[in-house]
C-alpha cells in the first residue's frame, strides 16, 4: 500500500479538462506493489517529488486491489475539491526494490539518517516492510492538531508542511491495524527465535560431538602417523642397507666383468693371431693337398696305362694259349694217330708194310716238328705268365707306395702340428662364423675325396676285378 503524505491538502489528486479523476500514477505503484514477491526486500525514501504538466497524483490511502479496474473506482470514496501539488512538495513513497519507480515522478534523494535507511541484507536475516512509526504518527497528528499553516521541521531535519486531515480516528483505525500487525510479527519472531534457539542449542551439541569426535580422530591420526614415521625411518634403513649391498655387489660384479673382458679381449687378440696362422696353414695345405691330388692323378694315369699294358699282355697271352692249346690237341691227335699206327705195325710186322713205314716215318717228322714248337709256344705262355705276374706285382708296389705315402704325409702332418693344440681346442677357440666355413671346406673336401675313392673303385672294377675278389678272400 502507498501513501503518500503532504501538508497541502488532505488528498493528492487532479483532474482533467472534463473534470475527471484521474489514477494513473497511484495504480501503477499499487500493481507494483501487489506484484511484489512474498519476503522481498522494500526501503523507504524522503524527497522532493517533480510532476509533469498532465501528471496527476491520488494518494488517498486507497489498497492496492481498489486500482484493479472499475471495482476499485466505484469503492473509492468522494474526492475532496481540487488540490494542486505544487512543486517541490515532499511526499514519501515506498515500492519493492527490484521494481523501477514511475518514470513520470522524479525523487530528489537528500541525505537520509541512518534511522530511516533500510538494514542491509547481510546485516540482518529478513528485511520487513514497515508502515509508518508511531513517532512519525505522532508529529503528523501534532502538526494536524496544532493548526498552523507554516512549515516545521522533524527531528530528522525535514521541512513538512501543515496537513488538514479530514478525521483522526483513520490514524487510530491504522495505529490499532499497525499494533496488531506488529504483534502478530513479534509474536513470529518470537517463535522463529525459539525455533533458532533450539536449531542453535541442537547445532551446538552437535559441534561439540564433531569436536570431540575431531579430536578423537585427530588422536588417532597423530598416532597412525607416528607409527607410519616410525616404520618410514626401518624402511628407509633396511632399503639403504639392501641399496648399500647391492651397489657393493654391482662394484664387485663390475670389476668380475672388467677382468673378464679384458682376459676375452687378450685371448680373442691371440686368438685372432692363431686363426691367422691356421689359415695360412690350411692355405699351404691346399695347395699340399693339390699337388698330392696331381700326383695321385699321374699315379693313377701310370696305373691306367700299367693295367692297360697288361690287359693287352694278358690277351696276347690268351691268344698264345689258344694257340698252343690248338696245336697240343692236334698233337695229341697226331700222337694217339701214331700211337695206333705203331701198334699196327708191331702187331702186322714184316717189309711188305714198307711203304706204311715211310708214311709213319713223315708224320713222325711233322709230329716232332710239332712237339718242338708246342715246347716253344708252351716256353712262351710261361714267359708271359711270368711277365703278367710281375706286371701284377709292380701293381701292387704301386699302390702300396701311394698308400705308404699317403699315410707317411699323413703322419709327417700329423708330426708338425704334434706341439699345437688338439682339435677340440681349436673347435672351442673358434667363432660359429669359422666353425660353420671350416665345416663347409671339410664336407667339401671329404665329397671330393669320395668321388675320388669311387673313381678308383670304378677304375679297378673295370680294369682289374681279381684284385679287389683277392682282396675279398684275403
Amino acid at each position: 500500500v502507498f501513501k503518500f503524505y503532504c501538508s497541502e491538502g488532505s488528498t493528492l489528486f487532479q483532474r482533467d479538462k472534463k473534470r475527471r479523476p484521474i489514477w494513473s500514477l497511484v495504480d501503477r505503484w499499487q500493481s507494483l506493489a501487489s506484484n511484489s514477491r512474498p519476503g522481498e526486500e522494500s526501503y523507504e525514501d524522503w524527497g522532493s517529488v517533480e510532476l509533469g504538466p498532465n501528471c496527476l497524483v491520488d494518494g488517498s490511502g486507497s489498497s492496492p486491489g481498489e486500482s484493479d479496474g472499475a471495482t476499485g473506482l466505484a469503492e473509492k470514496p468522494p474526492l475532496p475539491p481540487d488540490t494542486q501539488l505544487e512543486r517541490g512538495t515532499e511526499v514519501r513513497g515506498t515500492w519493492p526494490r527490484h521494481r523501477p519507480r514511475p518514470d513520470n515522478i522524479k525523487l530528489n534523494v537528500p541525505s537520509r539518517s541512518p534511522s530511516l535507511r533500510s538494514p542491509h541484507p547481510s546485516n540482518s536475516r529478513r528485511s520487513i516492510h514497515r508502515p509508518p512509526s508511531a513517532t512519525q504518527l505522532a508529529q503528523q497528528l501534532y502538526s494536524t492538531s496544532s493548526g498552523r499553516s507554516s512549515p516545521r521541521t522533524s527531528g530528522d531535519g525535514m521541512f513538512y508542511d501543515e496537513v488538514d486531515y479530514p478525521d483522526p480516528g483513520i490514524y487510530t483505525d491504522a495505529m490499532n491495524d499497525q499494533f496488531k500487525i506488529l504483534n502478530e510479527r513479534i509474536d513470529q519472531l518470537t517463535q522463529s527465535q525459539s525455533q533458532a534457539d533450539t536449531r542453535h542449542n541442537k547445532l551446538m551439541e552437535e559441534n561439540q560431538l564433531l569436536r570431540e569426535r575431531l579430536n578423537r580422530q585427530e588422536d588417532d591420526f597423530r598416532e597412525v602417523e607416528a607409527k607410519l614415521r616410525r616404520k618410514i625411518e626401518e624402511d628407509k634403513s633396511r632399503w639403504k642397507a639392501k641399496l648399500n649391498k647391492i651397489t657393493k655387489d654391482k662394484e664387485a660384479e663390475i670389476e668380475r666383468l672388467v677382468d673378464k673382458l679384458r682376459q676375452t679381449e687378450s685371448a680373442l687378440s691371440e686368438h685372432r693371431i692363431e686363426a691367422a696362422r691356421h689359415r695360412a696353414e690350411s692355405e699351404r695345405l691346399r695347395a699340399e693337398n693339390a699337388r698330392l691330388e696331381e700326383r695321385a692323378e699321374a699315379l693313377d694315369a701310370r696305373l691306367n696305362s700299367a693295367r692297360e699294358d697288361a690287359e693287352r699282355h694278358r690277351e696276347t697271352s690268351r691268344r698264345d694259349l689258344d694257340a698252343v692249346k690248338q696245336e697240343r690237341d692236334k698233337a695229341q691227335a697226331l700222337l694217339e694217330e701214331l700211337n695206333r699206327e705203331l701198334d699196327s705195325w708191331r702187331s702186322g710186322g714184316g717189309a711188305g708194310d714198307a711203304g706204311a713205314a715211310g708214311g709213319t716215318r713223315e708224320r713222325t717228322a711233322s709230329a716232332a716238328e710239332m712237339f718242338n714248337r708246342y715246347r716253344e709256344v708252351e716256353l712262351l705262355a710261361k714267359r708271359l705268365t711270368q711277365e703278367n705276374k710281375n706286371l701284377r706285382e709292380q701293381l701292387e708296389e704301386a699302390q702300396a707306395e701311394l698308400l705308404t705315402r699317403g699315410l707317411e704325409e699323413g703322419q709327417a702332418l700329423l708330426r708338425r702340428h704334434g706341439g699345437t693344440t688338439s682339435l677340440a681346442a681349436e673347435l672351442e677357440t673358434m667363432t660359429k662364423d669359422e666353425l660353420m666355413d671350416l665345416l663347409v671346406r671339410e664336407k667339401d673336401g671329404n665329397e671330393k675325396l669320395r668321388n675320388y675313392i669311387d673313381r678308383i673303385l670304378l677304375r679297378i672294377m673295370e680294369k682289374q676285378p681279381d684284385l679287389l675278389e683277392v682282396g675279398m678272400l684275403a
